[in-house]
């Protein structure tokens, strides 16, 4: 591998890292400058952050320093020992991240949802359910998996007394489960934008941007791949595993991201307001009648024309009397003479 090419990979998770915060920021600042409505879930994110963090210097590290760029072949001990070790470190720290990440979402459509119907309500509670027992049950494996646990980092050691569980499928089972949660979670917002009192406009924009966590998706799949290739493809091993870490690590950024989607919105509508609202339109775009009508009176009176320009007609048929226009008083004026009773019925009864 190359000079330059060893930098390209650390160059694209720092430009990474950088506008993930800069999207979280804008977030933070959406919802508590701006809309002033915080909630549980900017908290999660908020503290999702320092593992984001932590897992990019993580990866970075293990690509540049701890060996993730070299052959099996070139790697001595105590180099496998440090990857190892860093292996796990990042395994973790992208399970910490990622669940948290999964939470704030579920959390967020929680809160969106109102009153929607109680089924979105429990697939929510499902996935949150599913998320904690996804977080529980892989952290124990992945930490559980050698006894004792210094066997995990002694790969290339002498012993015969080491007792390892099959790494390949649970980090496989592990991506596997995190990309089919990805799904789930990305295919929820259509049962919440449908049962939305909203334009349909309206709809199509919050779909487009929930369905950019399908992104993330494609990251786990990738992830999913390139950890099975690393581990049953032995002539790509180190290629795959090295590309397979890096898609973690932009997976966790596009989740970040993904997530503080809806609340940018807030920043675009500020920044960029519509410059013809609804109520705007109707006033501005009113229909007018133009052809004139002809009234006969019921008692003998000559036919006359009522001017319609004072008849106005809003959005939804809305009809009511307008001003009187000229001195002339045989010209109708308004609607009322329309409903009027003729004169005959109008008038008291003698008794």
């Amino acid at each position: 591998m190359s000079v330059e090419s060893e930098w390209v990979a650390p160059s694209f998770l720092v430009i990474m890292l950088f506008l993930t915060l800069a999207v979280y920021a804008a977030r933070i600042y959406a919802r508590y400058s701006v809309a002033k409505k915080g909630g549980l879930d900017d908290i999660l994110i908020s503290v999702a952050i320092a593992p984001v963090i932590g897992l990019t210097v993580s990866t970075i590290l293990a690509i540049r320093i701890y060996g993730f760029q070299y052959e099996q072949s070139q790697r001595t001990e105590v180099a496998a020992a440090q990857k190892r070790k860093i292996t796990m470190a990042i395994e973790i720290i992208y399970m910490v991240t990622t669940t948290i990440i999964k939470v704030s979402i579920l959390i967020l459509y929680h809160r969106m949802a109102g009153r929607l119907t109680n089924a979105f309500y429990y697939c929510v509670w499902g996935n949150l359910i599913f998320c904690g027992v996804y977080f529980a049950s892989f952290l124990m494996g992945v930490v559980l998996i050698c006894k004792p646990l210094s066997h995990f980092f002694d790969v290339l050691s002498k012993q015969h007394n080491m007792h390892c569980g099959n790494e390949a499928s649970l980090l496989i089972a592990c991506a596997s489960v995190s990309a089919l949660q990805d799904m789930v979670i990305c295919a929820l917002p259509i049962f919440l934008v449908r049962g939305l009192h909203i334009s349909r406009r309206q709809k199509i924009s919050l779909c487009v941007v929930f369905g950019m966590a399908f992104m993330t998706s494609v990251c786990g799949l990738l992830r999913t791949y390139y950890a099975a290739e690393s581990y049953f493809n032995t002539e790509h091993m180190p290629r795959a595993g090295y590309n397979g870490w890096i898609w973690t690590t932009v997976e966790t950024h596009l989740g970040v991201i993904c997530a503080s989607a809806p609340a940018l919105k807030i920043l675009f509508d500020k920044w960029f307001p519509p410059t013809r609202r609804a109520s705007g339109m109707n006033q501005w775009r009113q229909p007018q009648l133009l052809l004139p009508v002809t009234l006969e009176d019921t008692v003998g009176q000559q036919e006359q024309e009522t001017p319609l320009e004072s008849i106005h007609v809003r959005h939804k048929m809305d009809v009511w009397n307008g001003p009187r226009e000229g001195e002339n008083p045989n010209i109708f004026t308004g609607t009322n003479v329309i409903t009027a009773l003729p004169p005959m019925y109008s008038a008291p009864l003698a008794s």
